[in-house]
C-alpha cells in the first residue's frame, strides 16, 4: 500500500486483457444488433464486423489492448465511485432516516440511549449461558 492508503495497480495479464476485449465484443453485438432486432428493425452489419474485429483481436494480440484496458478501470472506478455514492444515499434518506423519524416520532428508544436521572448504573449483565450450549452448533 502507498502513503495515500491507494494500493497500487495490479500488473495485467492476458487473460484479463482477452476476457476484456471478449466482452467488447458481446456488448457490440449484442446491443448493436441484437436489441434493433427485438424492435422489430432491421440488424445492421457492423455490430458483427466490431464485435468479430475486437474478439480476433483480443485472441490474437491481447497485449496491444492495454491502453482501452486502463482507460476502461478508470471509467469503471469512477461509475462505481458514483453509484456507490447514490446507493448509499438512497438506503440513508429512503429507509434509515424515515425509519429514525418514525421511532423518535413515536417516543421508542430501542438502545435505550436516554439519560436518565435516577438510574445509579446504566450497565446491563448478561445472561449466563449453561456450560453444554455449544455443543451442538449445527
Amino acid at each position: 500500500m502507498t502513503d495515500a492508503g491507494k494500493s497500487e495497480p495490479s500488473p495485467v495479464d492476458r487473460n484479463s486483457l482477452r476476457r476484456f476485449a471478449w466482452l467488447i465484443a458481446t456488448v457490440a453485438v449484442g446491443f448493436g444488433a441484437l436489441l434493433p432486432w427485438f424492435r422489430g428493425r432491421p440488424v445492421p452489419e457492423w455490430p458483427w464486423v466490431a464485435g468479430s474485429v475486437m474478439f480476433l483481436w483480443g485472441w490474437l494480440h491481447p497485449r496491444s489492448l492495454r491502453g482501452p484496458f486502463s482507460l476502461w478501470m478508470l471509467v469503471a472506478k469512477g461509475l462505481a465511485w458514483v453509484n456507490n455514492h447514490i446507493i448509499l444515499a438512497i438506503v440513508f434518506f429512503g429507509l434509515l432516516w424515515p425509519l429514525g423519524a418514525a421511532l423518535r416520532i413515536l417516543g421508542r428508544d430501542p438502545l435505550a440511549r436516554r439519560f436518565k436521572e435516577q438510574t445509579p448504573s446504566y450497565r446491563v449483565r448478561s445472561q449466563s449461558r449453561p456450560r453444554d450450549h455449544m455443543e451442538k452448533s449445527y
